[in-house]
């Protein structure tokens, strides 16, 4: 296979995506020829009436793109196609998708009013939301929702809003779940070291993950490989936020924690004090939960520096 085409197969759907260079079409051509070679002499027959050819290209000066040709048969040229069930235009835009989903998922409610008419409880109601109408706004949602327009984005949300009037309850919005998807997807290739977008996820030049805070030669990342191969101790929590804005988010989190947890001590000490006989088991609690506050501030406030060897 040439090095500028890519096979993808699925089931029994086959798409070869090719990239056309100074108008230089063989390759791609070649290799639709090989692919039906293939299938002749393994007693396969290729459908070309089902099979259509959608060409993107973003230049000033678009040329004609001649047809393919297979068996004798003209391959149509389609504006948008769809693949794996999400539909994709030539301009690489998401609005023929999303507007089908929103359409699609507003024909479902009707199915949803009908069963609260019948008084249904709010918590099948929504068993039965998620499983016919979040399933339609949510599928492959972390591949188009983060490129979705504003109005796209407001009228997907739109049914989620309609949908949480006619059960009375709150609904997660699309972009939680496509936030929390995304999440979900990237922790899964990072943790399989053979996925083939493995790469993608790189130390940022702080020598810090995206999503764990790593010091560069001092804390590894607790990963299967670093449980296999490293002995290295997990960090320490001032380590790990040693360098701004981590550290300044990490001081003030703490500063906070220790002045609220040293109020409710003082209220619970004076709550206490008028009705305890042994006045000095409730001062011990409070001096020990003011020691306890003032160990929350050292550790937000100094911490130990990238450069200290331990």
């Amino acid at each position: 296979m040439h090095s500028l085409n890519h096979i993808i197969k699925f089931a029994d759907d086959t798409t070869v995506v090719g990239l056309i260079s100074k108008n230089d079409e063989s390759a791609y051509r070649e290799e639709v020829q090989r692919l039906t070679d293939w299938c002749r002499t393994n007693n396969l027959s290729l459908n070309v009436d089902k099979t259509k050819e959608m060409v993107v290209d973003f230049r000033r000066t678009r040329r004609d793109h001649s047809p393919l040709n297979i068996d004798g048969s003209t391959v149509e040229i389609v504006k948008s196609t769809k693949f794996l069930g999400v539909h994709l235009a030539e301009d690489l835009t998401w609005s023929l998708n999303t507007s089908t989903i929103t359409k699609k998922a507003q024909q479902r409610l009707y199915f949803l009013r009908r069963l609260r008419k019948v008084h249904l409880p709010p918590p099948i109601l929504t068993t039965f939301y998620r499983g016919t109408i979040e399933s339609i706004l949510s599928s492959c949602i972390t591949a188009w929702f983060g490129n979705c327009t504003a109005s796209e984005r407001k009228s997907l949300q739109r049914v989620v809003r309609m949908t949480e009037k006619i059960i009375g309850v709150s609904l997660p919005t699309n972009t939680n779940i496509y936030t929390i998807r995304c999440i979900r997807k990237a922790n899964s290739i990072v943790g399989d070291h053979t996925h083939p977008s493995q790469t993608l996820f790189t130390l940022l030049p702080s020598g810090k993950r995206y999503f764990i805070a790593v010091e560069d030669e001092k804390i590894t990342p607790l990963s299967a490989e670093y449980r296999k191969s490293v002995s290295k101790s997990p960090p320490y929590i001032s380590i790990a936020g040693d360098a701004p804005p981590a550290s300044c988010v990490f001081s003030q989190v703490m500063n906070m924690a220790a002045f609220v947890g040293f109020i409710l001590g003082l209220l619970r000490y004076l709550q206490l004090k008028p009705r305890v006989h042994k006045p000095w088991l409730n001062i011990g609690s409070l001096v020990a939960l003011s020691l306890a506050c003032f160990g929350m501030t050292l550790v937000g406030n100094f911490q130990v520096d990238k450069n200290h060897k331990g």
